[in-house]
C-alpha cells in the first residue's frame, strides 16, 4: 500500500490552523488523520514507514501560482528552498509532527493479501 494524507499531529499546530482562515478543497466531515489513526493504521500494517513532508511548504500557497511550472524563476527559488528547509527539519524524528502531509507505505500483513 501506498497513500499520501493531510495529517495533524501537532497541538501547537492544531490550534492555530483553526485561527487562520484558509481555504481548502474537502468534502463535509474530511479530517487530517490525528495520532490515534495512525496508531490505527500501523497496527494493521506492522511494518508501515511514513516520511512526513509539508511544514514550510504550507506557506507555499500565498506566493506560488498553482502551477510551480509558470512561476518566475525567483518564486521557483524560493519554494525549492523552502522545501529544502522542510525536509530537513522533518527528517528529525522530534519535529516530524510539523508537517501537515504524510507518505505512508508499507505491506498487508501475510494473510490479507
Amino acid at each position: 500500500m501506498l497513500f499520501i494524507e493531510p495529517v495533524n499531529l501537532n497541538p501547537t499546530l492544531r490550534r492555530i490552523r483553526f485561527l487562520v482562515p484558509v481555504h481548502t478543497e474537502v468534502t463535509p466531515g474530511e479530517r487530517p488523520l490525528e495520532r490515534q489513526d495512525l496508531d490505527l493504521v500501523e497496527k494493521h500494517v506492522p511494518d508501515l514507514r511514513r516520511v512526513h513532508f509539508n511544514f514550510l511548504g504550507r506557506l507555499l500557497r500565498f506566493f506560488l501560482p498553482p502551477r510551480y511550472e509558470s512561476a518566475p524563476a525567483h518564486k521557483r527559488a524560493l519554494a525549492d528552498a523552502l522545501l529544502r528547509i522542510d525536509r530537513l527539519v522533518l527528517s528529525v524524528p522530534q519535529l516530524e509532527t510539523l508537517g501537515g502531509m504524510c507518505l505512508l507505505y508499507g505491506h498487508a500483513p501475510y494473510g490479507m493479501r
